[in-house]
């Protein structure tokens, strides 16, 4: 059986057209990601998964955070810690983004037209180059190695399905002999 998604309905059919609101389905099933207060990592979960509210490292309680999430560098953390007047503050947090906004530990904090329009662009970037040596990888890789435990199954699955289609791809072409 393979299940497709109705993106209008959030629900999974077997049909190419919604039974329900006869809009055209999709073959993927879209990720929610959730927040884990006590790994203090993200959780990435298929939306129709029945334990997408479970932490998938700890099994504790873990909370819808968005839709889509990108880890935030220490660059950009600094430069977001110097827009918002609190240097340094976030060093030690887990800090996420997805659109213009940004997640701290797992609360969202908005990043609006105001924030940057409060120094002068020389005034920011000479800020960022006085601090550079004092931000450093230590818990931005902490985290990150959270993160890939946390969803190793789902990173997995990536690998296994970019894999397949670039074999699939390749499978028409006649195979490269080294040039030595």
């Amino acid at each position: 059986m393979f299940c497709l998604w109705c993106k209008d309905c959030n629900r999974e059919t077997e049909n190419n057209k919604c039974e329900l609101c006869g809009n055209s389905t999709e073959q993927d099933i879209p990720v929610e990601i959730f927040w884990c207060d006590e790994c203090k990592t993200p959780i990435i979960r298929l939306a129709n998964d029945i334990n997408k509210g479970i932490c998938t490292f700890c099994n504790g309680k873990a909370r819808y955070m968005c839709a889509a999430l990108r880890p935030v560098f220490p660059e950009e953390r600094l430069l977001l810690e110097i827009l918002a007047a609190k240097l340094f503050e976030y060093k030690e947090k887990s800090v996420w983004a997805s659109n213009n906004r940004y997640y701290i530990d797992g609360n969202p904090k908005a990043i609006t037209k105001s924030y940057y329009s409060k120094h002068e662009p020389e005034y920011v970037a000479r800020l960022l180059k006085e601090y550079e040596s004092e931000n450093d990888y230590a818990s931005f890789n902490n985290n990150i190695s959270k993160f890939i435990k946390a969803n190793r199954n789902r990173l997995n699955y990536l690998i296994d399905e970019a894999t397949e289609f670039i074999k699939e791809s390749a499978k028409d072409y006649p195979q490269e002999r080294g040039l030595c």
